[in-house]
C-alpha cells in the first residue's frame, strides 16, 4: 500500500510505502495527515498548501486527519478565533470529509473549536486526550476501525500523539532543489555576519550567522561548508537536492557524500539521499590557531572545559570558549552566564547568533549537532581544534532509525565526518558517563556557581523539577555533593520532595544516563527504591492516582 503523508519520517513500516504529501498523485492508496499543535494566523499558507495537495489526489482516495490540537489555557475559544485561519481550517476539513467519514481530533478544545466552525460533531472522533490517557488506545483503535485506516500503523500514530510535531510541510510552489548563493560577509556596529541567500520552494531567504566584529576576518565566506551542515538534515527529510554556488572543502564533501549520507540512509529507509552539486576546494585553510569548546554551562560543557583548561596536551589546551545557542534564541541569559564563566576562567568567549531556527524549523533533538556545527564552521578560519562535548560514551552508538534519534547516539560517526586535515573536531569527555562527569565537576568552582541544566534556562537558578534538573540532583544526591550546588538549585526543596525524584528515577531506570544511579541507590536505599517502583508499576497498570503522581514527576506542567 502506498501512503502519502505530510510526516513520512513518523512511520517506519516496511509493510507500506510512505511518500511525501504531494507525491504519488496517480497511485497513492490513502492519505494520512498528522498535524501539529496550535495553528495560528501564521500557519495559513501551510494549511492552504495541505488542502491543495490533498485535493490533487484522485477522487475516492481516502484521507484521514489524525491529531490536530489547540491548547487554550482559559478554554475561551471565541477569543482565539481568527477569520482567515478559520476559513483555511474549514476548507481543509471539508476536503478531508469528502474522502473520509471522520476527522480524528486531539483534545476537547479542538473538538469544540471545530464544532463552532460548523462541522457536524458526529463526524469528529476524539482520539487522544492528555487528561485521560488510559482511554487513548481504545479511542484511537475505535477511530481506525471506523475509518478503515490500517490498524498496523497504530504504534506510529500513537507515538505522534505523544509528540505532535511535523518536520516539513510541502508548499504549493514545491521545488526539489535548494539553491545556495555564494556566502558573503556584512557588518554593522559591533557585529559581522556570514550570509547566504537560499532558495527553498521558490522562496528566497537569507540564512546568517553573526558574531562580534573582532572575528569578522575569520568568517568562512570562500566556501559553503557551514551552509551544507545546516541544510543537509532538511534535504534528507524533505527529498531535496542542494546546489551551491561556492565550493565546499573537498575532504568534507567527500565525507558527507561517501560516508555520512550512505550510512544514515542504510539504517533509516525514511531518509532521502540528496545530490549535492558543488565544486570542491582542496587547498589548506589558514586558521587563527584557536582551541575552543562550547560553554552552555551544563554538565558536559563544564566537564570538557575542566579537561582541557590545563592538560598535559599543551598544544590542545583551550584558548577560547564558544556559545552559539540553537534552541532558546540569540540574546538571553544563556549568553550572559557563559560570558561570566569565561571571564572567571580567564578565556575569551566567542558568541554566534543565527536565524536558522526560525528559517528552517529543524527539530532540535534530531539535528542539534548539525545546527551547532553551522556556527563552528562559519568560523572555521579561526579554529584549529574544536571540542564537541559528547553526551554519552561510544558504547551507546546506534544508527538505527537515526532520523528520529538524538544525534548524540551517532556522534562517533559525525565527529569523523566533520574532521578535515586543517580542522580537528575532537570529542570532549567521551571517556566518561554522565555520573562520572558530574562527580568530576562537583568541586569545580565555576560549576558550583553557574551550573545550569534546566529545560527553562531563562530562570536565574535551575527549576529543580524538570527532567534534566531531577536527574542532575539525583546524581549529586548519590555523590553526596548536594550542598556544593546550593547557589544554583533549591536544595531544601529537593530534600523535602526527595521521594518524588525517586519515582522519576524508577521510571527512567533503564536510560543510559540514570541506570547506574538507580543501581547505586538500589544498593544503598532499597526501601525507597521499592516504594517508588510500586508507584510506577501501579501507574503502568492504570491506577489513576499513581499515574497522576508519575506525570507530575515527568512533566512539571502537571504541578
Amino acid at each position: 500500500m502506498k501512503i502519502a503523508t505530510n510526516t513520512p519520517a513518523s512511520f517506519d513500516s516496511l509493510e507500506h510505502e510512505f511518500v511525501q504529501l504531494g507525491d504519488g498523485l496517480e497511485d497513492a492508496d490513502i492519505v494520512i495527515l498528522m498535524l501539529e499543535k496550535n495553528w495560528g494566523s501564521g500557519s495559513i499558507p501551510k494549511i492552504d498548501a495541505i488542502t491543495h495537495w490533498v485535493s490533487a489526489y484522485r477522487a475516492g482516495v481516502p484521507c484521514y486527519i489524525i491529531g490536530c490540537e489547540a491548547t487554550i489555557p482559559d478554554m475561551n475559544i471565541k477569543k482565539y478565533h481568527h477569520k482567515a485561519r478559520d476559513v483555511a481550517v474549514l476548507a481543509l476539513c471539508d476536503e478531508v470529509l469528502k474522502r473520509s467519514d471522520s476527522i480524528g481530533v486531539r483534545g476537547e478544545i479542538t473538538f469544540k473549536y471545530l464544532t463552532e466552525l460548523g462541522i457536524d460533531p458526529s463526524r469528529l472522533h476524539l482520539i487522544y486526550d492528555a487528561n485521560s490517557p488510559a482511554e487513548n488506545d481504545k479511542r484511537l483503535s475505535s477511530f481506525l476501525d471506523r475509518t478503515k485506516c490500517p490498524k498496523n500503523l497504530m504504534h506510529f500514530i500513537k507515538a505522534f500523539q505523544l509528540k505532535p510535531s511535523s518536520f516539513y510541510e510541502r508548499p504549493v510552489s514545491y521545488s526539489k532543489n535548494i539553491v545556495v548563493s555564494k556566502p558573503y560577509v556584512t557588518s554593522s556596529a559591533g557585529s559581522a555576519r556570514l550570509n547566504a541567500d537560499v532558495q527553498i520552494d521558490g522562496v528566497s531567504q537569507t540564512l546568517w550567522c553573526e558574531t562580534s566584529l573582532e572575528y569578522k576576518d575569520y568568517l568562512l565566506h570562500e566556501r559553503s561548508d557551514a551552509f551544507l551542515s545546516a541544510l543537509l538534515p532538511l534535504a534528507m527529510r524533505s527529498e531535496k537536492d542542494i546546489h551551491f554556488e561556492a565550493p565546499i572543502t573537498e575532504e568534507f564533501l567527500h565525507n558527507i557524500e561517501e560516508v555520512l549520507i550512505p550510512q544514515l540512509c542504510a539504517h533509516d529507509h525514511r531518509l532521502y539521499r540528496p545530490q549535492i552539486f558543488a565544486d570542491t576546494d582542496s587547498t589548506v585553510l589558514e586558521n587563527g590557531g584557536a582551541v575552543a569548546t562550547g560553554m552552555s554551562c551544563g554538565v558536559d560543557s563544564f566537564y570538557t572545559a575542566s579537561l582541557y583548561l590545563d592538560s598535559k596536551y599543551h598544544s590542545m589546551n583551550l584558548t577560547h570558549l564558544y556559545c552559539g545557542n540553537y534552541l532558546y534564541g540569540n540574546d538571553n541569559v544563556i549568553f550572559e552566564r557563559a560570558a561570566t564563566v569565561a571571564q572567571e576562567i580567564g578565556l575569551p568567549l566567542i558568541r554566534t547568533a543565527t536565524n536558522i531556527n526560525e528559517a528552517l524549523r529543524l527539530p532540535h533533538l534530531y539535528t542539534h549537532f548539525f545546527k551547532m556545527m553551522f556556527g563552528v564552521l562559519a568560523l572555521r578560519k579561526l579554529f584549529k581544534t574544536y571540542y564537541y562535548s559528547t553526551a554519552h560514551d561510544f558504547s551507546h552508538f546506534d544508527l538505527e532509525k537515526n532520523s528520529t534519534q538524538d544525534t548524540a547516539v551517532f556522534e562517533l560517526l559525525l565527529l569523523y565526518v566533520f574532521n578535515c586535515r586543517d580542522f580537528q573536531l575532537a570529542t570532549g569527555g567521551a571517556k566518561s558517563e554522565r555520573l562520572e562527569k558530574t562527580r568530576a565537576i562537583s568541586d569545580l568552582a565555576p560549576a558550583r556557581k553557574y551550573l545550569n541544566v534546566c529545560l527553562n534556562p531563562h530562570n536565574k537558578i535551575n527549576c529543580g523539577r524538570c527532567g534534566k534538573c531531577r536527574r542532575t540532583l539525583l546524581m549529586l544526591d548519590y555523590l553526596g555533593k548536594l550542598a556544593n550546588f546550593r547557589s544554583v538549585f533549591n536544595i531544601d526543596e529537593y530534600v523535602a520532595d526527595r521521594f518524588e525524584s525517586f519515582v522519576y528515577l524508577s521510571h527512567q531506570k533503564d536510560t543510559p544516563v540514570l541506570a547506574g544511579v538507580y543501581a547505586g541507590f538500589e544498593a544503598r536505599e532499597l526501601n525507597l527504591i521499592r516504594k517508588a517502583d510500586e508507584i510506577v508499576a501501579a501507574a503502568k497498570e492504570g491506577d489513576k492516582i499513581a499515574r497522576a503522581r508519575v506525570n507530575r514527576c515527568l512533566n512539571p506542567s502537571f504541578k
